[in-house]
């Protein structure tokens, strides 16, 4: 299910992802920096770098998981729609059509 995502959702789970990256590059940049491996740096300047990649990180994280609930919440609304047409009843037959007709 996965595997069939919207480009809009690839295109957003792989800036989620590059920006934790650089979070992760930059923070370990910052650390050697205090640690005075490097010198030649500013501790600050690269800081101040991994903490906006992981605040874009956070961000983009929390606009996925928005545009993951609105797709759930219009399949959702769409599976009623469709029950309400359908109207299973405790016969098998028709609670078997309804099931045929919610997954295609």
């Amino acid at each position: 299910m996965k595997g069939d995502l919207p480009q809009t959702e690839k295109v957003m789970n792989i800036l989620c992802r590059a920006s934790f990256l650089w979070y992760w590059f930059f923070d370990n940049l910052s650390v050697l920096i205090k640690i005075k491996f490097i010198n030649s740096l500013d501790f600050n300047s690269i800081n101040r770098k991994a903490c906006k990649f992981w605040l874009l990180g956070c961000l983009i994280g929390m606009a996925l998981a928005v545009y993951a609930m609105v797709n759930d919440m219009k399949k959702e609304a769409e599976l009623l729609i469709l029950k309400a047409k359908v109207k299973p009843t405790s016969d098998l037959a028709d609670n078997k059509a309804f099931d045929e007709a919610a997954w295609k």
